[in-house]
């Protein structure tokens, strides 16, 4: 997002467009997934003063007024998502790098509309071993690639 497009979406939602604020937000959209720990890092080297618990509460604001998107990982941890539109994840166990799987080739469960009067958020995420990994041989389990149907 262009830094005019966020100052003004970051004001359009009562957050102050601050050059700390700023920063942690592009650093989020450099990486698309990342956790706070990670964009602490990366800000850190532009805002040397900056405070961990000044990065925690810039992400949580911005989640929390839609801006970006807060993704809860295996074990409770806690990603935060650029794309706030729709979509699923897939995790690589191996990296644990994460990319965004479009939501129209995740197709909603069979009955979700008899369980639910409405459906406000997907939160779908496959885990396994990238492509990157698999070929690179990090696979630790014996196997041809085809999915374990002991996975539950």
């Amino acid at each position: 997002m262009e830094t005019s497009a966020l100052t003004q979406r970051l004001n359009s939602v009562g957050l102050k467009a601050t050059p700390q604020r700023m920063a942690i937000y592009k650093a989020l959209e450099e990486y698309g997934h990342a956790s706070a720990d990670l964009v602490f890092d990366k800000v850190k080297k532009v805002f040397p003063t900056i405070s961990v618990a000044t990065v925690y509460n810039s992400l949580n604001g911005m989640a929390e007024a839609g801006i970006i998107s807060r993704l809860i990982l295996r074990d409770n941890c806690q990603y935060f998502d650029i794309t706030v539109t729709a979509h699923s994840h897939f995790v690589c166990e191996e990296c644990h790098r994460v990319w965004d799987v479009l939501t129209y080739l995740c197709p909603y469960p069979q009955g979700i509309y008899k369980l639910a009067g409405k459906v406000n958020k997907i939160n779908m995420v496959f885990y396994g071993i990238c492509k990157q990994c698999w070929e690179q041989g990090k696979q630790k389990e014996a196997g041809d690639g085809k999915p374990n149907s002991n996975v539950r």
